[in-house]
């Protein structure tokens, strides 16, 4: 109905529909403001990693740039509750196994992502997602000593400089690819989960960057660290090959071409 969308014309709620029956008769679930200009929900399944777990995620887009992040680990724990992430409105976050990936696109100071460090605009970093989601919570109901005793270990996978920035990545089985830019010039670093699904360890990746078009998209990134790479550049045509991420710097990385 017409209460349903924003006033930007997206949807303004979410409803948990069951298979047969009315799509009226479905309960809203979350629901953002009238003048919000959209809002979301949406599952993650890292359970299949080491350490992760099933993330639930609300978004409440207050314009094209900002939004509310709203997040449940789910578990047998009575808490049911969704928690407010205590981050700014235009930070990108995702999951991977047990770890929140964090997408800094302000200078975040100390006092408001809870360590000693200032993560500059721009950088990659993450976090254990339990440990930050119990510091958001704390943050959430003002509780100063909790807050305290949240013992937060960032970790930055990448911090821009003068000639570089972070263009994105994506995932395998066991693998994180980065894509930076370096005087435009594109590079992609490999990082591998570690044991345990404890931090990530760098394993290869192009020493500096190079003129072209460079992508990896995991063949499946549940199942297998094989990926198809797209390359193109000014001199040489598209080229598609299927790389295992698992023998990055070794000749056996290209599968076929």
């Amino acid at each position: 109905g017409e209460d349903s969308m924003t006033s930007s014309g997206y949807p303004r709620t979410v409803r948990e529909w069951k298979r047969g029956s009315k799509i009226e008769d479905a309960p809203i679930v979350f629901e953002g403001e009238k003048t919000d200009v959209s809002c979301g929900q949406y599952l993650l399944d890292e359970s299949d990693r080491e350490g992760g777990g099933i993330y639930e995620v609300q978004s409440r887009s207050i314009s094209f740039y900002d939004r509310y992040t709203y997040v449940k680990k789910q578990s047998s724990s009575s808490d049911d509750s969704f928690t407010k992430l205590a981050i700014a409105l235009n930070t990108g976050v995702s999951f991977y196994g047990r770890w929140m990936m964090i997408r800094v696109k302000a200078d975040w100071e100390p006092e408001d992502n809870g360590s000693d460090k200032t993560f500059k605009s721009g950088s990659f970093l993450y976090v254990d997602a339990e440990s930050f989601l119990e510091f958001s919570k704390a943050k959430a109901d003002g509780d100063e000593d909790a807050i305290k005793n949240c013992k937060l270990e960032y970790h930055v996978l990448f911090e821009p400089t003068a000639t570089t920035s972070y263009s994105g990545y994506s995932t395998t089985k066991s693998y994180l690819i980065v894509y930076i830019l370096d005087d435009v010039k594109e590079q992609l670093k490999f990082y591998k989960l570690g044991e345990g699904g404890g931090p990530f360890v760098q394993v290869g990746g192009d020493e500096q960057g190079q003129i072209r078009s460079v992508s990896a998209s995991p063949v499946d990134s549940k199942t297998s660290d094989l990926i198809f790479q797209t390359t193109s550049s000014y001199i040489s045509p598209s080229k598609l090959v299927l790389a295992d991420a698992n023998k990055i710097g070794t000749d056996d990385y290209m599968v076929s071409e």
